[in-house]
């Protein structure tokens, strides 16, 4: 499983990383906080600032555990990054609350991001289908002209026909 190269929301979503609840579903809750621990280590000694104490790294740990199980790795690998660049404002030392906040609203924009391309993929859907009843309507309109046209075909050959019986 590669997770370098998660550099956006979609790549984040799409890779086929595990969720952390999937983590502890195929091990156990203690093999899945030594995991998050080792993410959470690589962040904290990644930061200039003044690291959090082994017991807060433990703490987040679990409440990571408790309440983002439906997270990727990759989301940790994109939100960690985004901190180690800069483009999440910390305000002072990483800290569990700090973290557990940032999860928040990476998840919350997650959630947005899904609900558009699903309304995305919706309307997309919903214009086929109107294509493709605009499609049936056309070709509709045109059996029923060639129709028109074979019945007039058809009532002027009668008449013809007509015209030469009564001339005989």
């Amino acid at each position: 499983m590669k997770l370098k190269n998660i550099n956006s929301l979609d790549k984040a979503i799409q890779s086929e990383a595990p969720s952390i609840g999937k983590i502890m579903a195929d091990t156990n809750p203690e093999y899945t906080q030594s995991l998050l621990i080792m993410w959470l280590l690589w962040l904290d000694q990644n930061m200039s600032e003044r690291g959090m104490t082994e017991n807060q790294i433990e703490n987040c740990a679990v409440s990571i555990m408790q309440r983002h199980k439906s997270l990727k790795l990759s989301d940790l690998s994109f939100v960690f990054d985004k901190i180690i660049h800069g483009e999440i404002e910390l305000y002072g030392s990483l800290g569990i609350n700090k973290i557990i906040k940032i999860l928040d609203a990476h998840f919350n924009e997650r959630c947005e991001y899904s609900a558009q391309k699903s309304e995305s993929k919706h309307m997309e859907f919903n214009q086929g289908i109107r294509d493709f009843g605009d499609k049936r309507s056309s070709v509709s309109n045109l059996e029923m002209s060639k129709k028109m046209q074979h019945a007039v075909s058809h009532q002027n050959i009668q008449e013809a026909k007509n015209k030469l019986n009564t001339k005989k």
